[in-house]
């Protein structure tokens, strides 16, 4: 029995070719710096949701342009990758915005730095600060953690 692949599962082969292609020269300091890893995962992840056909037009579309950008390496040259890191970054925005998809621990690094300058004003305002440091990490700790098992439970994480 042979299994057709998809118009979707055909396009993420392309996709994940070029970008080993391109990035087959990469250091792996290299390819942690431009979020290959990252790029990857969502490219395996986002075709395997139910989308309606402009979605994942647009999807294609935005995911291309990010594959434009990314820089091929020549042996012994320098990586410059300014303009595929704000396109990333884009596309970043677009995926958690469209699709909720976020990063391991995303909701736990942000509330973490959220408890902390929140624990130390009303540790300043209070004359206690390293009690409101505390009380913020914590705090910080069990409402990131809570949303990234919410996440985590929901698929949602990548």
């Amino acid at each position: 029995m042979i299994i057709e692949q998809t118009e979707r599962e055909i396009w993420v082969e392309k996709a994940l070719a070029e970008i080993a292609n391109k990035t087959l020269a990469f250091s792996p300091r290299e390819k942690l710096s431009t979020k290959i890893r990252y790029l990857e995962k969502v490219l395996e992840k986002i075709p395997t949701m139910e989308l309606s056909d402009e979605d994942w037009e647009e999807f294609t579309n935005k995911s291309d342009k990010v594959l434009a950008k990314l820089p091929q390496k020549v042996d012994g040259q320098t990586l410059i990758c300014r303009d595929y890191l704000k396109a990333l970054s884009d596309f970043r925005n677009y995926v958690r915005q469209n699709f909720k998809l976020v990063p391991r621990g995303f909701y736990l690094r942000i509330f973490l730095v959220l408890g902390i300058i929140l624990g130390l004003v009303f540790g300043a305002l209070s004359g206690q600060i390293a009690i409101g440091a505390l009380l913020g990490i914590g705090l910080g700790l069990i409402i990131g953690s809570f949303l990234d098992k919410k996440s985590t439970s929901q698929n949602k994480v990548l």
